[in-house]
């Protein structure tokens, strides 16, 4: 309504069903709003590139080593620390992870079915890792941990090898 009205007062005429009719004719085309006034807008222009600031130096307070120099707490200078090996994940905890992760949040105590879920989420990889043969017993071994345990291998797949495997060695050990 204000449009109409705005257009109106600077004398220009409306098209049948309020659409904005361009002196000389009607509307050719689509309309487009780009060919409305702007009604006290700037049209968008880029703005300048501003100038980037400066940083100014710093004067290093006095006995103090340069930054990549400095010794951190418990480290002596010139010693480094052990190296944790950074293991690569396989495309098997990737599935892994992605298969459960999604399911994390809801293993809590107020989740009666939480343990089934992550039985059915878990078989498949316990499968590959254990055996066809083994699979039913670990995943039930699996899910019979407290479920703080049971979170804590869902979140990490070494961990969760790591329990597969202990649960076989265990399975074996029964078995002889």
């Amino acid at each position: 309504m204000f449009l109409m009205q705005h257009l109106q007062s600077q004398g220009r005429p409306m098209g049948g069903r309020g659409g904005y009719m361009r002196q000389g004719g009607p509307p050719r085309g689509n309309f487009n709003l780009q060919d409305a006034p702007q009604m006290g807008r700037q049209p968008y222009s880029n703005p300048r590139p501003q100038p980037q600031m400066q940083q100014m130096p710093r004067p290093m307070p006095q006995g103090m080593p340069p930054m990549g120099q400095m010794p951190l707490p418990g480290i002596y200078p010139g010693s480094m620390p052990p190296m944790q090996p950074q293991m690569q994940q396989t495309p098997l905890a990737f599935s892994y992870l992605g298969t459960v992760g999604p399911i994390i949040p809801g293993v809590v105590e107020s989740n009666e079915n939480a343990k089934e879920i992550v039985g059915e989420k878990i078989y498949e990889f316990v499968v590959t890792l254990a055996g066809e043969q083994h699979a039913p017993k670990i995943t039930g071994m699996l899910i019979d941990l407290p479920l703080d345990e049971i979170r804590d291998y869902l979140k990490d797949f070494q961990k969760f090898e790591k329990k597969v495997q202990q649960a076989r060695t265990l399975l074996s050990s029964q078995a002889q």
